[in-house]
């Protein structure tokens, strides 16, 4: 947010604070309403999640934090509480006639990042309709991710369910020292037994499962047994460091169970050569000569639908790897002016998280001033053969999830949600898919590994109550999820207005307002801008 009256905005923030304090508490402490005994959503079109088409009005009714009914026809055109039902206190209808009904959202790879309130990215999430969050990395500690999932589960803030999901490359991160990160059994897992101590030093911890960025064959391998020994789940950002040595079929068929971006598949896609042709002058520790490279790797790749294409879409599909592609941040490098301009930053954007879109050769992501038109345009190109990848993966019978990986690269919290849902049906995915690849497939891939059968990510009875209440059909456009809005135009006054459809987030059967979230973030944003500004 860009301030050019310190002392303007000050009485800006005053104004807002007498309007919206009371009895001394910041409205962004506000929480959900509920659980309710019952809560009964009223009238709804449902797309429940499982790749169904549409079908309402239903009734859902939702006892505590269960889904107990999904009623439709003429079961669902009654009134009032359900029989049976406790006092009147304890129950809530909502009325969503004209309304859709989606599960809640899942964010297969989401960075709580230092820098910012852990609440104002919760609450960006809330906002739009991403109940369920991986957090692939844990950034902030092991102790803080383990700290915050308890959280969730007590539901004691306005957050989203969380998994925590930690990083084995400690010594390339510099997080060894980190809360949590502790361990004393080195800073690299150099052998096939360190690497199984490190998966029991975690397990006790109590966390859900790891990322690595790559390791040698044997020791992710005994990485790989060892958490699916535990019931522990793992996550691939294949690293160029380690690609000469393992590509994303072979630590696919080691047991990795989601390939993070696309690091990995374009070198099982090369021809004519066994390692990929870097640029003469690349160096790893350079962004730019890293990233332009990264972009690159198609030039030398398969053609669609050529025999080695097929192949590596057969080769994974045998694996039932689940392919997490993080497509936002990648679009920022197709279009780098765009990127930095999104409207939302000016109103929703932390100065915490605006500051890392600045440019700084030592930040991540901080060197897209320096992408060209030669750049972008190799971008796209590779952008285009990676959607139709996906597609082709999805069309196989593979699963793609939807993961954002946001605070960098020009990707704000939220927003980049509904932009990834926005990518993968430029990638041919029809609506359904796109919901089902936000919904259902999110959920399985971070319970399979746990052991048991994902009960969330679905609207059917028995599952947990998160639920999405769109005031509008996201089938026609998805645009209409972002929070804010598409914009419309009022016939008669050409007035030009702009807003969220999204009516209410229900998360663990506790109902959230997208519109006060936002405004609490709104404030959160506000007194940030005035602390940067001093």
């Amino acid at each position: 947010m860009q301030i050019n009256n310190a002392g303007a905005l000050c009485t800006l923030w005053l104004a807002l604070h007498a309007c919206f304090f009371a009895a001394g508490n910041k409205v962004w402490a506000a929480q959900g309403e509920g659980p309710y005994q019952q809560l009964i959503v009223r009238g709804a079109t449902l797309v429940d999640g499982s790749g169904a088409p549409a079908i309402g009005p239903v009734d859902i009714l939702i006892r505590n934090n269960r889904i107990e009914a999904v009623k439709w026809g003429k079961s669902a055109t009654g009134k009032g509480a359900q029989e049976g039902s406790p006092a009147a206190g304890d129950v809530r209808e909502i009325d969503a006639h004209n309304m859709y009904v989606l599960p809640g959202f899942v964010d297969l790879h989401g960075h709580v990042r230092p820098g910012v309130p852990p609440e104002y990215i919760y609450k960006l999430w809330l906002a739009h309709g991403v109940t369920t969050v991986r957090d692939p990395g844990c950034h902030r500690g092991i102790d803080f991710c383990v700290a915050q999932k308890a959280l969730s589960k007590k539901n004691a803030n306005p957050m989203p369910r969380l998994y925590a999901y930690v990083h084995t490359n400690l010594d390339i991160l510099g997080i060894a020292g980190r809360p949590g990160y502790q361990w004393s059994g080195g800073r690299m897992l150099r052998t096939a037994e360190m690497a199984r101590d490190y998966v029991r030093y975690a397990k006790r911890l109590g966390v859900d499962g790891f990322k690595t960025y790559g390791l040698p064959p044997r020791v992710l391998q005994a990485l790989a047994d060892e958490a699916q020994q535990r019931k522990l789940g793992l996550a691939v950002h294949m690293m160029q460091l380690w690609s000469a040595q393992i590509n994303a079929v072979e630590a696919a068929r080691l047991g990795v169970g989601t390939l993070e971006h696309w690091y990995g598949i374009p070198e099982s896609l090369l021809t004519d050569t066994d390692l990929q042709s870097y640029s003469r002058s690349y160096n790893f520790l350079s962004e730019v000569d890293r990233f332009a490279d990264w972009v690159g790797i198609w030039e030398q790749t398969a053609e669609r639908g050529s025999v080695q294409w097929n192949e590596v879409l057969s080769s994974l599909l045998e694996t039932g790897v689940i392919l997490n592609p993080t497509l936002a941040i990648s679009e920022s490098m197709r279009d780098t002016v765009r990127a930095e301009n999104k409207p939302w930053f000016n109103v929703y954007g932390h100065p915490g998280v605006l500051a890392r879109f600045r440019p700084n050769p030592q930040q991540h992501g901080g060197f897209l001033h320096e992408w060209t038109s030669h750049h972008e345009a190799v971008t796209a190109r590779a952008f285009r053969k990676w959607l139709d990848f996906l597609n082709d993966y999805k069309n196989l019978g593979g699963r793609v999830t939807v993961g954002t990986d946001s605070g960098v690269f020009y990707s704000l919290y939220g927003f980049a949600y509904i932009r990834e849902m926005e990518l993968l049906q430029h990638a041919g995915f029809n609506p359904l898919e796109v919901i089902r690849a936000a919904t259902f497939h999110g959920a399985e891939a971070i319970a399979a590994p746990l052991g048991r059968a994902a009960d969330f990510g679905l609207v059917r009875e028995g599952y947990l109550a998160d639920l999405v209440i769109v005031d509008g059909n996201p089938l026609e456009n998805f645009k209409i999820l972002n929070a804010m809005g598409v914009i419309e135009v009022d016939p008669l006054t050409r007035a030009v207005s702009r807003d969220t459809a999204l009516a209410y987030v229900i998360k663990d059967g506790i109902v959230y307002e997208p519109k006060k979230l936002l405004r609490d973030i709104r404030e959160i944003v506000t007194e940030a801008a005035i602390e940067s500004a001093r």
